[in-house]
């Protein structure tokens, strides 16, 4: 009985992980096409593990912090992080216009980018919950279908 019940345990997180690594792939590949993951952090922060408790099983997603600008988009109101958008300049690399013949030093063109997402915030590029709308889910529920007999099955051959 105890090994019916592990064996059980395993397909499931076998198949959650399957479909955790399915989103990240996914993610990975819209985060390139946008030209969104300019280091790379966001991307190769991805990681998926399952946690199992008393016969619920939650599917958990990792990434960067920062997911949630890229994600929901920033509000116009406040400066963002001044050190993140000098790297960002850095790794992406921005190259800035020309203004009365002078090219801003980094410095300056850091003030600016932060100035204009203070004044008008970053639009949401939803690409993680595009990810997740559109992938197909016939994994899950065959998973979840497949749980739910087996387990039914042992209940019915322990009576």
């Amino acid at each position: 009985m105890k090994e019916d019940a592990l064996t059980l345990n395993s397909i499931l997180t076998n198949i959650l992980n399957a479909y955790g690594n399915e989103v990240i792939d996914t993610y990975r590949r819209k985060l390139a096409e946008q030209n969104i993951n300019a280091s790379g952090r966001l991307g190769n922060s991805l990681s998926c593990f399952v946690k199992t408790e008393d016969g619920i099983y939650e599917l958990y997603l990792s990434l960067e912090d920062y997911w949630k600008y890229v994600e929901y988009g920033r509000e116009p109101g406040s400066f963002p992080n001044i050190d993140a958008i000098r790297r960002w300049i850095q790794i992406k690399p921005v190259i800035p216009y020309t203004y009365n013949g002078k090219l801003p030093t980094t410095e300056q063109l850091t003030f600016l980018i932060s100035r204009k997402i203070a004044n008008e915030g970053i639009p949401p590029k939803n690409i993680l919950g595009d990810t997740l709308q559109n992938l197909d889910l016939s994994i899950l529920n065959q998973g979840v279908t497949k749980d739910v007999e087996n387990r039914l099955d042992l209940i019915l051959t322990e009576l």
